[in-house]
């Protein structure tokens, strides 16, 4: 069933997206070797505002969600970093992005 949602609810998405891929934009700057995953996720969670936010991320073959920790990143970890945001009571906003550990911060 498909839900029509109001301009209240639209709004609260809206932003829940726009933090999101601004939290994103952050990690990216972050991952690079040495680096651990909670690092990442500390580097992420100084762009919410407001919202419940909950970022996992996994490391190679690992799969998406996986649990925060101490290991660092390694020159060509395959990195996926997947963020939730929650706005008013209800209103969810997920994605996720994969990331190449290289040498210096952010480069493709």
């Amino acid at each position: 069933m498909i839900t029509v949602k109001s301009d209240r609810e639209i709004t609260y998405l809206r932003n829940a997206g726009k933090i999101a891929a601004q939290m994103l934009v952050e990690i990216k700057r972050a991952v690079k070797p040495d680096v651990t995953a909670l690092e990442l996720d500390q580097s992420a969670e100084k762009y919410i505002e407001s919202g419940f936010p909950a970022s996992t991320s996994s490391l190679n073959e690992e799969v998406v969600q996986g649990v925060l920790g101490l290991r660092k990143l390694n020159f060509g970890y395959n990195v996926c970093i997947d963020i939730g945001i929650v706005f008013g009571r209800s209103m969810h906003d997920d994605l996720n992005c994969r990331y190449l550990a290289n040498l210096v911060a952010g480069q493709d």
